[in-house]
């Protein structure tokens, strides 16, 4: 029998106040994380057979224990170890970089949520992804400071600790949270609670990713552009009849600026 070493994934979570265990898991997530830590240790290879991998479900969250032919776990190992030694995904394994960099995500959507891999022989430390870590690729991790203006809805105002503005804007589950100072919010006149406006911000944004981060206002600069909806239809409703005896409109145009070719 090939000679085998044990490397565990350990998810944590809370659902609705429940732990996640092998008894409360949903059986969507349940195949999932499955198939993630399959893909795992495979590594892309789709050709890969892992019927010589024995699996273990064990309490105490949601644990799978995998026994592994020594072969294939020395191709795991040295990603695991890459890991360890830093947030940086750069060479490593790309399907293993897709799936760690899904877990970071899950992670900082939900701060419960954890995976741990570890090695029951110690051929390296435990890896945690939670939303206390970091794993990215170097191109994901390019951040400017830049000048910016934002449109949304003010949630909440003050804060006890620290002054902030919360900003809903279209399309985000959460308002982003912009710095500011009790002196500024305090000598604003106009009271914006609950209002559309728009903000100028200085921010620091991801160049690939668009993602914001570091957000500080500069200035309340007014409500945001609108326009009258029955305006609106009223010039297209004008433009039509104006247009409606001329029979191609692209050549009328490009007869009157003299760029039409008999």
């Amino acid at each position: 029998m090939n000679t085998l070493e044990t490397i565990s994934f350990k998810m944590e979570d809370m659902i609705n106040g429940v732990e996640v265990t092998p008894e409360t898991i949903g059986f969507a997530r349940f195949n999932r994380f499955n198939k993630e830590v399959e893909d795992f240790i495979k590594g892309g290879t789709r050709d890969m057979q892992l019927d010589e991998v024995y699996v273990k479900v064990e309490p105490g969250s949601y644990l799978l224990k995998l026994a592994i032919p020594l072969a294939l776990a020395q191709l795991v190992q040295p990603d695991v170890l890459r890991m360890k030694t830093g947030s940086d995904l750069d060479g490593m394994n790309a399907t293993r970089q897709t799936i760690v960099k899904s877990w970071q995500r899950q992670a900082r959507r939900r701060p419960d949520f954890k995976i741990s891999i570890e090695s029951a022989e110690n051929k390296f430390s435990t890896v945690t992804i939670s939303s206390k870590t970091d794993y990215h690729q170097r191109s994901e991790n390019l951040w400017v400071e830049t000048e910016k203006y934002l449109t949304g809805r003010v949630q909440d105002m003050g804060g006890k600790t620290s002054a902030n503005v919360h900003l809903q804007l279209d399309g985000l589950s959460k308002p982003l949270v912009l710095e500011s100072s009790e002196e500024y919010l305090r000598g604003q006149k106009e009271n914006m609670l609950y209002h559309d406006v728009q903000v100028r911000v200085l921010v620091e944004q991801n160049i690939r990713t668009r993602e914001l981060r570091k957000i500080r206002l500069i200035e309340f600069a007014g409500k945001p552009p609108a326009y009258s909806e029955d305006e609106l239809n009223q010039a297209i409703k004008k433009g039509t009849q104006a247009w409606a005896n001329v029979e191609n409109i692209t050549d009328w145009v490009a007869e009157q600026r003299g760029t039409y070719d008999a």
